[in-house]
């Protein structure tokens, strides 16, 4: 289930998590005064420098990146005469280029076009269109395409050091050169542009896909790059999946070796285009050789085919709507969503037509929604701080304890019904709210934000205003108080039925286990690779039973073990961590950040149920 809350009109984006749902919560930046993870996170360079490419979402500041000191091999002058010009935007912002029109080239006909994008070298735009376009043309030439090269109009630094930087309002500028400048010395063939670009061009062209790539076809070759601000309901046409193609190129000693995998992941997983790459090529940032760009511009133009990977455990979307206020899954495997419908003061009640495919109106519900759960054909929603029931999928409600306002809820497979209410502290009811139990405790309580009810033994976790953590007691009438890791107090913990999992409050990544309900913690290996994580805010664990458990979120690629910990695999794609949901049978494991919703691919889970709380 999803809490949202409005004041003064910033969102931010919290959870709970309940069977069926994790739920996000929506709080002003005033709200997150108190955390200095926040306040770091606000405080990095170019947060608010909404000119470059960087927002809240990126974990990399472009304008830090270091500039690139590799240049490109040396390579055999252009069998055809280059010519170098500049192009003017109706903005008035100016791109020198450089090409080569081979002889007996018909230019009314349309082209394939090779265009590359630097990263951030040092000099001058014809100084690099001097460094790329000899490669470029040479790659190019082989192949049957007109080669380009780009410069960017802007530097970092003046004027101690000129660093060209690309922009934001580069897109446009591209967009425009693309179709009304290039296009004064050739036909073009937008269903054939093969863009390259690598470190920081690459970072510029994943931003540029997302805004303008759907008026093109051909491919995508990303090296060495970020790809920042992945925009979870960005849903192009299937057209466009159909004629662009996307490879990724990694190395393993490269700092942005993590953007890398998850660029690769967010557009084979989550925007669904063909994608291949090489994603653990020894070497440093950007040791990248012509090699890598012709295997992947003779796969787009079709001289040579990459089979498809082998299975991996990914994220795949099943939503695009924004506004998502929590998910549920009844017993039929089927999938729920309670969508906010903020300008008209209702929500809009939907349920997937069938597994894997499209979305059906089930029923409107008038107030305003700040919560979703359920558990088989028993739906539960908070709205206007009341607590709404359906068991009908819509069509009848009854308001539950009409004068209790309540602000966040959770339900378990046994169909237990969890609540917290203004100054109430938590109560269960076992008969769909008639009556209800005290957990235990003083009002503070609240349900902890990574708690996780299993179906054999549902049992949650609490805590307090100072951030202790408890576990509810077997009879649901008392609490157990864990004691801190050696590492310090938990900043995510979650119950499996066997064994707690906990991720302490650290600023690296270290995880935690229990087997006596918290008394004791035995801290456990992480691969290399997560070993260099440091830890973000929202960054939690998610146990799931018989020894797998979920590091996620945070910015994080997320992690699986199967074996109480002692080895790790990646999960591959793009998911928040914030909230989500799992059916009594294991099959649907689900997760939301309140814009998209995705599914959890994996071979095998046992029963689940989740509930996440602030």
């Amino acid at each position: 289930m999803m809490i949202h809350v409005r004041s003064n009109g910033f969102p931010r984006v919290l959870v709970i998590l309940g069977f069926g749902v994790f739920l996000p919560m929506v709080l002003p930046v005033a709200a997150f005064s108190d955390s200095p993870e926040h306040n770091e996170l606000l405080a990095m360079p170019g947060f608010e420098e909404f000119g470059m490419l960087v927002d809240w979402r990126n974990d990399v500041d472009q304008t830090s990146l270091p500039p690139d000191p590799l240049m490109p091999p040396d390579t055999p002058a252009p069998r055809s005469t280059p010519q170098t010009d500049t192009f003017v935007s109706a903005s008035g912002r100016a791109l020198m280029y450089r090409y080569a029109i081979p002889d007996g080239v018909n230019v009314s006909e349309p082209q394939p076009v090779l265009i590359h994008f630097h990263g951030n070298n040092s000099g001058s735009q014809e100084h690099m269109l001097d460094i790329w376009f000899n490669s470029t043309s040479s790659i190019a030439e082989e192949r049957g395409l007109i080669p380009v090269v780009v410069a960017s109009p802007e530097t970092r630094n003046p004027p101690q050091e000129e660093v060209r930087q690309w922009m934001s309002e580069d897109r446009q500028l591209v967009h425009e050169f693309l179709q009304n400048g290039l296009t004064t010395h050739l036909t073009v063939d937008h269903e054939r542009i093969y863009f390259d670009g690598g470190s920081q061009g690459a970072c510029f062209l994943h931003d540029f896909m997302q805004s303008h790539g759907e008026h093109y076809g051909g491919g995508f070759y990303g090296g060495c790059g970020c790809y920042n601000s992945p925009d979870p309901t960005w849903d192009p046409p299937e057209a466009f999946k159909e004629r662009m193609k996307v490879y990724i190129h990694n190395t393993t000693g490269d700092f942005l070796f993590e953007a890398g995998n998850r660029g690769y992941a967010y557009y084979k997983y989550t925007i669904g285009l063909d994608t291949r790459g090489d994603l653990d090529q020894d070497g440093p940032h950007c040791a990248l050789n012509s090699q890598q760009r012709r295997v992947a511009l003779d796969w787009f133009t079709g001289v040579n085919e990459i089979p498809e990977e082998p299975f991996r455990p990914h994220w795949s979307r099943i939503s695009t709507q924004e506004n998502i206020v929590g998910l549920a899954v009844d017993g039929g495997e089927r999938v729920w969503k309670l969508v906010d419908q903020p300008e008209s003061e209702h929500a809009l009640l939907y349920r997937q037509a069938n597994p894997g495919q499209g979305w059906l109106q089930a029923a409107e519900v008038q107030g305003q929604p700040t919560g979703f759960g359920g558990f088989g054909q028993n739906l539960f929603m908070i709205m206007d701080e009341s607590l709404r029931h359906t068991s009908d999928g819509g069509q009848t409600f009854v308001t539950i304890d009409p004068e209790v306002r309540v602000n966040s809820i959770a339900v378990d497979s046994e169909g237990v019904i969890y609540r917290r209410g203004y100054n109430l502290g938590l109560y269960w009811s076992s008969n769909l709210g008639s009556s209800w139990q005290s957990l235990g405790g003083f009002y503070w309580l609240s349900m902890h934000h990574d708690a996780i009810m299993s179906i054999s033994d549902p049992r949650i976790i609490a805590n307090n205003s100072q951030s202790d953590l408890f576990l509810s007691n077997t009879k649901r009438d008392g609490l157990i108080a864990l004691q801190d890791t050696p590492s310090g107090r938990a900043a995510s913990a979650s119950w499996d039925g066997a064994e707690l999992w906990s991720i302490p409050q650290t600023g690296s990544l270290q995880v935690f286990r229990s087997s006596d309900e918290g008394q004791s913690w035995q801290k456990v290996t992480l691969s290399d690779a997560m070993a260099g994580y440091s830890r973000w805010w929202g960054t939690r664990i998610t146990a799931l039973g018989s020894g797998k458990v979920l590091v996620h979120g945070g910015y994080l690629s997320a992690w699986l073990s199967e074996d109480h910990g002692e080895s790790w695999q990646r999960v591959h794609g793009l998911e928040t961590g914030y909230g989500g949901a799992v059916s009594a049978q294991g099959e649907a494991i689900l997760f939301t950040d309140g814009q998209a919703a995705f599914r959890l691919n994996l071979t095998e889970f046992p029963n689940r149920i989740f509930r996440d709380a602030f």
